[in-house]
């Protein structure tokens, strides 16, 4: 699509530089000890004296090396005096690589500093690769989205049960292609160099949406058409190659060569199928910029405008308040008498289908008064009536709340550790009283009956009665008996000295 819109000179200027990326790589030595399968070919290689540094981390040690990514494998060779060590191989075949494979920081003596290098999990030793450079990652990005197809493709081959050694090579074919049009394309756009995905048709379709549509689509087109044809990747990658990895015999071309009217209508499909992906991912673009805005946002701008949105459900709190308080008995009474029929019968699912029907009516009342198109945006206003030395007051004030929180958590945790375990028998033994007489009772009272009751307490709690015939003693005395719980200790200690102990 990108070729389609250039000029006569530039695809002259693009063909070239596809073929000189394709003979350069056809060029490239294997890795050291290394032989190649017959449809191995490399995709990309850095390391080596006239690219940039490539460099292993273990840990606190780090050595450069040559690496090398081929459209089944990914190859590190260690930097000696002379040559390159023996190739360390993490075969990409496996479809399962792509949990095990993600971006990484590092540092120093392993402290994880620059964001600029790639991870392997779940391997017999362990890979961690960096891509120096000054200021972005765009080196660590452009080889983790080529490793990442190279894992698709092998995804792709399993998934759609493609046995055929034709319909095998076409699908690599095209990945290479694909790569080496990518070398192409960062070759003379040095200054803005376009992003790898849009080069590559897997990474690309799994990232767009109902991509996969497309990728099934192409599955069946490969399967039920023939890939000999002036058109095909594999055609157009042996035109290019000195020699063919893959042998096409007369028997072969003979079964897969067919009328080309049999080949219109998968291909219209196909096509079709692409139009209606490109159509979403327009939409979804679309939905997404004013999602892009916010991720560029620090943590107080997101702050403020989750405030902001959270703002209106937070007036509902003095509305509840003010039921439950009976400052209204009326409104108050009401509100119960219905919770308690709609408990006792059993029409909780009829009020949340009303509930529903509610959200829907409102859906549809602001959908014909257009309210979407008059307001268009949500304004949050971020302006401070405070000094600069307030807000930093405020701001330590906060995170000692934060802090007393936390603590709070931790004890409440550790005394219920406690309980569990039977530290204090006395607590254990009270607790087991009480949870076994709750059980009996939620065995033997309808649990209808068991909400209806709390419902009651919760609006009576608030009553004048209630207030005051209770006693204020009662709190305290259940107070002084959490207090009472001794908490387990907790001793911090660092990974090194747990191994050793």
């Amino acid at each position: 699509e990108r070729s389609s819109l250039l000029d006569i000179p530039a695809l002259k200027w693009d063909f070239r530089c596809s073929l000189r990326s394709f003979n350069f790589l056809q060029s490239l030595p294997t890795p050291t000890g290394v032989e190649f399968a017959e449809d191995e070919f490399i995709l990309h290689t850095e390391g080596t004296a006239g690219t940039q540094r490539v460099v292993r981390h273990i840990g606190t040690g780090s050595w450069p090396g040559r690496l090398i990514l081929t459209n089944k494998a990914l190859y590190f060779e260690t930097s000696g005096i002379i040559s390159y060590g023996p190739a360390f191989m993490v075969e990409l075949s496996d479809t399962g690589m792509e949990q095990q494979v993600k971006p990484a920081s590092t540092g120093p003596f392993g402290a994880p500093l620059f964001d600029k290098a790639i991870e392997f999990e779940s391997l017999p030793e362990p890979l961690l690769l960096e891509f120096p450079e000054m200021t972005s990652s765009t080196r660590r990005d452009l080889w983790l989205t080529m490793i990442k197809e190279v894992i698709f493709l092998h995804r792709f081959i399993s998934a759609y049960k493609i046995e055929s050694p034709i319909h095998k090579w076409e699908v690599h074919s095209r990945i290479i292609l694909g790569v080496i049009r990518l070398h192409a394309a960062r070759e003379m756009l040095r200054m803005s160099p376009p992003p790898p995905s849009s080069f590559l048709i897997f990474s690309l379709y799994d990232d767009l949406p109902k991509g996969d549509f497309v990728l099934e689509q192409l599955a069946n087109h490969l399967k039920e058409t023939s890939t000999i044809t002036p058109f095909s990747a594999s055609y157009v990658f042996k035109s290019l190659s000195k020699s063919d990895p893959i042998a096409l015999s007369a028997e072969m071309a003979k079964e897969h060569d067919g009328d080309s009217s049999t080949h219109e209508q998968p291909l219209t499909s196909l096509g079709n199928t692409i139009d209606k992906v490109r159509d979403e991912a327009r939409e979804v673009t679309v939905a997404n910029a004013p999602i892009e805005g916010m991720k560029e946002e620090g943590l107080t701008d997101s702050l403020l405008v989750l405030v902001g949105l959270v703002s209106p459900i937070s007036k509902l709190g003095p509305v509840i308040q003010e039921i439950i308080s009976w400052d209204r008995p009326q409104v108050t009474g009401g509100v119960l008498v219905v919770t308690l029929l709609t408990i006792y019968n059993e029409w909780v699912g009829y009020a949340l289908a009303a509930s529903l029907i509610l959200a829907v009516g409102a859906m549809v009342w602001a959908k014909q008064r257009k309210l979407g198109e008059i307001c268009s945006e949500v304004i949050i206003d971020k302006s401070l009536d405070k000094t600069t030395m307030e807000s930093i007051v405020e701001a330590q004030h906060s995170m000692k709340k934060v802090h007393e929180y936390v603590k709070t958590a931790n004890i409440v945790i550790l005394r219920l550790w406690s309980i569990v375990l039977a530290r204090s028998p006395k607590h254990t033994e009270t607790v087991i009283w009480m949870l076994t007489g709750l059980a009996v009772a939620l065995a033997v009272v309808p649990f209808k009956y068991v909400l209806m009751g709390l419902t009651v307490c919760c609006f009576a709690a608030n009553t004048r009665v209630a207030k005051a015939v209770s006693d204020p003693r009662g709190g305290r005395r259940w107070r002084e008996w959490w207090e009472s719980i001794p908490a387990v200790p907790v001793h911090t200690v660092d990974k090194g000295e747990l191994r050793t102990g």
